[in-house]
């Protein structure tokens, strides 16, 4: 009876553990339609929190130092335009004022005076070590905060006032006094400084759905960033996860860390150019076009130092746009993803391959005629959990001419297609 109740309590934890990994957001960027936010924002629920560190995440994920998050609530009703490990842009909801956070070393309250005007531009000095200042013959107001427990280091924070450029000096210098003033209250009143022992977006999320209005206002790329499998230097199958680090419109950076001071740094990108397509401008010999897991044909670079490839660059041709008069300012947007080591690099471009298929497998490219279509794609289109494919239909397997299923060389079952669905193995007929 005992050994039951075990297994009823297992398959149950299991079924809540599943059903919470459902229900995480995705942290998404949204097309604001406004002007100024042509890459778009993150919706509210994506990023409700401000999180930054004072070192970078090579610092972190090497050992050299230990993850530090400053935490503490956007501005009511403000969104983000982008953050990273070390800062964070956000807007009123007015769009009257930006925000700008970061942690800075070394910068002290004479650091902070000496950008003053003059001592009627200096509305704080608290023994505590906050100060504020505001620029009256331009739009921006500035303040510090002390970190406790951080000895050197000091939150810096900057207010710009878009819609002070009118208004008459006197009436500009009480606005943004006030308004410094009571963001340094309401940070310190809120703030949480810990050392944490992941980074604090860590099994927060289900995945990303990045956009890039700018550049293509129907299309969109969805990551699943659930436990799925990698490759160390040796091709050994390694399970990890990636967490999400930087987010700025159509570009996500995260990092797999491999707990013993190895990590992976993942990026996947909208743009006007990448790594894989100016090292084609430069040197075109040393990129190869190449059909990877999605069926798509890649530009794909490969970085190699003593003997091991340590990155590795695809590039996805996806538009160019009619542009100008006579086609000038045309530009052409791709898709692109790569895969940089540190600690540690593939011994061959095999190796770093099975990788980026793998990577692949997580992703879908959403290209819808409207943005109405888009949107409604985004909130029907299949959700992929751990290391499941997409059900494909018996007329797609029989349209491919390969309807018949494969084992890869490590034991995974019931592939159609050229790449192994859970591990990215390449099929060997």
């Amino acid at each position: 009876m005992k050994k039951f109740l075990l297994i009823l309590l297992s398959v149950l934890l299991l079924f809540c553990s599943c059903a919470s990994a459902a229900s995480l957001p995705y942290m998404t960027v949204v097309d604001s339609g406004a002007f100024l936010h042509l890459y778009g924002i993150l919706s509210a629920e994506s990023y409700p929190e401000v999180h930054i560190s004072p070192y970078t995440p090579a610092e972190v994920l090497s050992g050299k130092h230990p993850l530090w998050d400053i935490a503490f609530p956007l501005p009511s009703g403000a969104f983000v335009t982008n953050f990273s490990f070390n800062d964070v842009t956000a807007f009123s909801s007015d769009d009257s004022q930006s925000y700008i956070y970061y942690v800075r070393k070394d910068f002290s309250y004479d650091s902070l005076k000496k950008e003053a005007a003059s001592k009627s531009d200096i509305v704080l000095d608290d023994p505590s070590g906050a100060a504020a200042i505001i620029e009256t013959n331009s739009i921006f107001a500035d303040a510090i905060l002390p970190l406790e427990d951080m000895d050197g280091y000091v939150l810096y924070l900057r207010i710009s006032f878009r819609n002070l450029n009118n208004v008459s000096r006197s009436e500009r210098a009480k606005v943004m006094k006030q308004a410094i003033l009571a963001e340094v209250a309401r940070i310190q009143s809120s703030m949480r400084i810990s050392q944490a022992p992941s980074f604090w977006s860590k099994g927060m999320y289900q995945g990303a759905i990045l956009r890039n209005p700018s550049l293509d206002k129907n299309m969109s790329v969805k990551l699943e960033i659930p436990e799925f499998t990698l490759y160390d230097e040796d091709g050994t199958a390694v399970k990890a996860s990636m967490v999400i680090s930087s987010i700025f419109s159509g570009k996500v950076s995260g990092y797999v860390d491999f707990g013993d001071g190895r990590y992976m740094e993942v990026a996947i990108d909208i743009s006007t150019s990448n790594a894989a397509v100016s090292q084609k401008e430069k040197k075109p010999d040393t990129v190869t076009e190449m059909e990877l897991a999605d069926g798509n044909t890649y530009d794909v670079y490969a970085q190699v130092s003593r003997e091991k490839t340590t990155a590795i660059d695809a590039s996805l041709f996806l538009h160019k746009d009619a542009g100008g008069p006579m086609g000038l300012l045309s530009s052409s947007t791709y898709f692109s993803l790569g895969l940089h080591c540190s600690g540690f690099g593939w011994k061959t471009r095999e190796n770093a391959l099975l990788s980026l298929n793998q990577l692949l497998s997580h992703l879908q490219i959403l290209d819808a005629e409207t943005e109405e279509d888009l949107d409604r794609e985004l909130t029907a289109v299949q959700i992929i959990l751990g290391d499941e494919a997409p059900v494909e239909t018996a007329e797609e397997d029989a349209g491919d001419g390969k309807g018949d299923t494969w084992t890869c060389i490590n034991g995974h079952t019931g592939n159609t297609g050229d790449f192994c669905s859970e591990c990215g193995m390449p099929r060997m007929d």
